[in-house]
């Protein structure tokens, strides 16, 4: 079975920049996986380059996903994630999508005027992301717009996300203050934190490779026990490029459902391909919370046509079928200038590689998954 994988390596602005606990992100450093069999039907992944100090960010390059594709383990799950939906989505007709997302607030400098433009589109859920710096540096400040905020939006529904503002029991301590009434709270299950720990009504769940299935399984057995002292955290976060696959994405939605815990599914660091293939899971699954799906929304440019992945209000929109991207335009396309006045594009390189193998079209293993 001669299967042919085409690895382009792209950047594209970003709209406005992304804040992230390392810093800021301007452009999404991209590569996008095209799998083609011998019939000549397409699948595509995708996976970023986060520049910070993540291992498994770091190993994100064209050299790693072609021992991916040749069938040599790697310690990224983001490249395993990117090559095997490729080979799950070949010649895939998707079905028409409607899935609502989530709004989500990173800057505690624009809370409030966010918030406000999320409730003039008729956006349901907002989730505010909190860092460190939130509660060392601007406590009174953060704690008072976002008290003001929900009490002249009683209509949104808030979700906070701690994930990036504490390491340890001190910085837990500080976030006491913001256990407010009628919100959720959620813990990034990818971040190591201290197991256990009890801040009022939330409990951090400390979990390094909840991309495992052994690890997965148990903490959210240990989340349910503790719910029954009304503590624990009834939000999960789960996002396709760290569960190795379509598959082991809805596996993973499928356990935490099994615990009475709801998954806010999505990523918003993303681009076009990711977000769509999220979007395929969350009708999947027939998802409850809101989607995370809305990375694509921040990109000045898009990957997959325009008239094919949408946005109206507070939903995005896929208006079915294969997959359509203009790689002549994408490879022409010029994104800005050197300093000394020569072009940038988009497209940074391109790679080819075939594989001739009978497991050509298996999914790669990731240790441990699922």
């Amino acid at each position: 079975m001669k299967t042919t994988f085409t690895i382009r390596e792209l950047r594209i602005p970003l709209k406005n920049p992304e804040a992230l606990h390392s810093g800021e992100l301007n452009e999404y450093h991209m590569y996008i996986i095209e799998a083609q069999n011998e019939a000549g039907d397409k699948g595509y992944g995708e996976l970023l380059s986060i520049p910070d100090d993540n291992p498994q960010h770091q190993t994100v390059n064209i050299p790693a996903i072609i021992n991916c594709i040749n069938g040599q383990r790697t310690i990224s799950p983001y490249v395993v994630t990117a090559v095997n939906t490729a080979i799950e989505t070949i010649g895939l007709e998707y079905p028409a999508l409607r899935v609502p997302i989530c709004g989500s607030v990173t800057n505690p400098d624009t809370v409030k005027e966010e918030v406000e433009l999320f409730a003039k589109k008729g956006y349901e859920w907002v989730k505010v992301r909190l860092f460190s710096k939130m509660l060392d540096d601007e406590v009174e400040y953060v704690r008072d717009n976002i008290y003001d905020v929900m009490n002249a939006n009683p209509n949104i529904k808030f979700i906070f996300d701690c994930a990036k503002c504490f390491t340890n029991a001190a910085e837990l301590r500080k976030f006491e203050f913001l256990l407010l009434p009628n919100a959720e709270y959620i813990i990034d299950p990818h971040r190591e934190n201290q197991y256990g720990h009890k801040i009022g009504k939330a409990t951090v769940v400390r979990d390094r490779d909840m991309w495992f299935a052994p690890d997965f399984q148990k903490q959210i057995i240990a989340n349910h026990r503790n719910r029954q002292q009304h503590f624990a955290v009834k939000q999960l976060m789960l996002r396709l490029p760290k569960h190795g696959a379509l598959l082991g994405a809805e596996k993973m939605i499928h356990s935490a459902n099994s615990y009475a815990m709801e998954p806010l599914f999505g990523s918003g660091i993303a681009g076009d391909i990711t977000c769509l293939n999220e979007m395929l899971v969350y009708q999947r699954k027939n998802l409850p919370m809101p989607g995370m799906m809305d990375g694509f929304l921040k990109q000045k440019h898009r990957i997959v046509k325009a008239t094919q992945l949408k946005h109206s209000r507070n939903y995005a929109l896929f208006e079915g079928g294969k997959i359509e991207i203009d790689w002549d335009a994408i490879k022409n396309k010029v994104i800005g200038e050197t300093p000394k006045g020569e072009p940038v594009y988009m497209l940074i390189s391109e790679k080819v590689v075939v594989n001739e193998s009978e497991d050509a079209l298996k999914l790669r293993e990731y240790p441990r998954l699922w």
